[in-house]
């Protein structure tokens, strides 16, 4: 959530992920709560946390705020609203509106009068404070007795601090009101209403942009020696915006206010002398200045500070103190240092490294939209630390990178509903993601989009979409994409058929190490299409492939070398491949396995191997090791003689078109 701070009109966070309010502009140092010295103190501190996003819900909270203002009367209405436990009662309604609110109103009031002693006028305020925070409208006096001016009745009566306070009440809200305020203020001559109305052209809240209009009334109120206009008068200067650019009157007016302790100004002077705009560089006054800055909360300025010290490019290279500095930066809220120190973290820079103070801080820049943040987080989830793996978080972080337009994340959000991976499985909207990610480039994306419309899976199946996708990925290098165009050439679906051209494909995707293509390009050599045959060559592609625990190039090996194809036989070579294969699912590398058990050849006969490879084979559908296993059953070979058992894998062979497992069924006649 992004709070404009009513001094400095600058935007900053007010997260709380881990528990903590920023509760100070990082950029002015400004406390969010307005202080005042008399009774009107309390109603100031509601109406400013209130249009700060922060509507205090509950007794609790009040009174903890409550704490923080040094005033002797605040400390009075605290002790009321600590002891008072129908103030406490009331109060916990948790701003539910009810008719029968003025009865509570009337309750709560005598009981300050009668039990507590408090003079009727503070009473009155105290209720009305309540009324305020819980959302509750009080139409009609309670008592008698006369209640303090509220903020709306001041300004009606011209006073401009009444008019400025109650036009940054009606920010975010109403920001016509908020400009109409502002101009009653501003008319009368009064500097903070004369540049809060020149924000607000600036920005064109609530009437329209106009830089020239914007600068004009940061000039008077800057005239009047308002160090918050110099400012944003200076930074017009700077950048040329609504008048002609003069980095040196942007320095004066930077100046004249840093001079005065303004925290901005000081950073901005600092920025100054650091990059040469509009003086000379003197990074010794730069530093000067940060350091001003810094120690009065600014966190840009113990921003730059740290990254100066971080880098050790002017000054000698000081992790620890970097760190420090980041740190006090992040604290404040500042979400540039937060990325920064998260960093720090990461990759173990002036502290331990640690992936869970690298999360904890680049959560909190996630949180305020940090883009590569919210990717970090949902790598985090996914891939670190076995307590912090959550795909639901995972697939959150990915999701809120995704709608930033991030490629990689979008690919990876698709990916997790695709699969179902913390988070329901939906090929549609899977579809919609990848497309945006395809769409934007993403060789990955393209690939796995491609594969989704040839199957017809999250949308129609479309040969031609698929082909066009495929294409784009393979063009860009994505050896998947480049193993697709070379399957779909060699069977000619959506070219037309040409070998010599697959294997142009086949090759592209197999040098850069991809497994399926290397096993491909290896086939068109022991097939002969397109090329001559060169058993040798194919051995050695299907042997990469095989390396990277490829189960078919692992299965032709084992053939190879077992039969001597092309090569020297060699048996226990052979058994090597075919028992990876194998172990590796190969269904026809368990049935090999097992007719080699049982013949004895290249291993020792074993009937009870035999048998166990045989089943492997046929509990996963091989309708040759079916009829094998029908067999052995039938035979007593390795398992005990049952010929139920036997008839019922006769079947499931017979049932798939094993002409001999049909007979071995016959022959049963049971």
């Amino acid at each position: 959530m992004k709070v404009t701070c009513p001094k400095c009109r600058n935007k900053s966070s007010k997260s709380d992920s881990y528990g903590k309010a920023y509760d100070n502009c990082p950029f002015c140092g400004k406390a969010f709560l307005a202080e005042s010295k008399e009774m009107q103190l309390l109603q100031d501190f509601v109406d400013v946390h209130g249009i700060g996003g922060i509507r205090t819900k509950t007794f609790s909270n009040l009174v903890a705020a409550l704490a923080t203002i040094n005033s002797n009367e605040c400390k009075e209405i605290k002790s009321v609203l600590t002891e008072q436990s129908i103030g406490k009662r009331f109060f916990e309604l948790n701003g539910t509106r009810r008719s029968s609110s003025t009865d509570l109103f009337q309750e709560l009031i005598s009981n300050l009068l009668k039990d507590e002693g408090i003079a009727q006028n503070k009473a009155n305020f105290i209720t009305s404070c309540y009324a305020y925070v819980l959302g509750l409208e009080r139409k009609e006096p309670l008592a008698e007795g006369k209640k303090p001016a509220g903020l709306l009745e001041k300004a009606e009566n011209g006073d401009p601090e009444a008019q400025v306070e109650l036009g940054f009440n009606y920010e975010g809200k109403r920001a016509e009101e908020s400009v109409r305020w502002y101009k009653k203020a501003a008319d009368q001559g009064y500097a903070p209403g004369q540049n809060s109305l020149g924000a607000m052209y600036r920005d064109g809240l609530g009437t329209r942009k106009d830089l020239s209009l914007a600068a004009s009334w940061f000039s008077k109120a800057a005239e009047q020696g308002y160090d918050y206009a110099q400012d944003n008068l200076g930074v017009m200067y700077r950048d040329g915006l609504g008048v002609p650019q003069n980095l040196a009157k942007a320095v004066e007016c930077f100046k004249s206010a840093a001079e005065q302790g303004n925290p901005l100004s000081q950073f901005n002077l600092a920025q100054c002398y650091q990059n040469g705009s509009g003086v000379p560089k003197n990074f010794v006054k730069a530093i000067r200045w940060y350091i001003m800055a810094s120690d009065q909360g600014n966190a840009p300025a113990q921003y730059q500070l740290g990254l100066i010290l971080r880098d050790g490019d002017e000054l000698k290279r000081n992790l620890p103190q970097a760190l420090a500095w980041l740190q006090m930066a992040s604290r404040i809220g500042y979400e540039p240092a937060q990325f920064c120190l998260g960093q720090m973290y990461v990759n173990g820079l002036g502290a331990k490294k640690s992936d869970r103070e690298a999360a904890r801080w680049l959560k909190e820049s996630a949180n305020q939209g940090n883009l590569t943040s919210q990717i970090y987080m949902g790598a985090y989830h996914e891939m670190g630390p076995r307590s912090e793996k959550n795909m639901s978080e995972a697939f959150r972080w990915y999701l809120m990178a995704a709608e930033q337009g991030n490629d990689i994340s979008q690919y990876k959000a698709g990916l997790m509903l695709l699969n179902g991976e913390g988070v329901d499985k939906n090929p549609a909207e899977a579809a919609k993601w990848l497309l945006r990610s395809a769409e934007q480039g993403y060789a990955v994306s393209q690939d796995l989009y491609g594969s989704m419309a040839i199957n017809g899976v999250g949308i129609e199946e479309n040969l031609g979409e698929a082909v066009k996708w495929f294409m784009r990925a393979a063009l860009q290098g994505d050896a998947s994409a480049q193993n697709r165009i070379g399957a779909l050439i060699d069977s000619g679906e959506g070219f037309e058929e040409n070998s010599k051209e697959a294997l142009k494909w086949f090759l592209m995707a197999a040098e850069q190490g991809f497994a399926r293509a290397q096993y491909n390009y290896g086939r068109m050599y022991y097939d002969a299409r397109g090329v001559p045959e060169n058993i040798p060559e194919a051995i050695k592609w299907f042997l990469k492939a095989a390396e990277q625990d490829l189960e078919a190039a692992q299965r032709y090996l084992g053939n190879i070398y077992l039969n001597g194809h092309g090569v020297k036989k060699n048996e226990a070579e052979g058994l090597k491949w075919t028992l990876k294969s194998a172990e590796n699912g190969g269904i026809d590398s368990q049935n090999q396995l097992g007719l080699l058990y049982l013949t004895g050849k290249a291993v020792p006969q074993d009937y009870v191997k035999a048998a166990k490879w045989f089943e492997k084979a046929a509990l996963n559908g091989q309708s040759e090791a079916q009829n094998s296993l029908g067999i052995m059953y039938r035979d007593g070979l390795g398992v005990k003689r049952n010929l139920h058992e036997a008839a019922k894998w006769f079947k499931m062979a017979a049932d798939q078109g094993v002409s001999e497992a049909r007979a071995n069924l016959k022959d049963l006649n049971l």
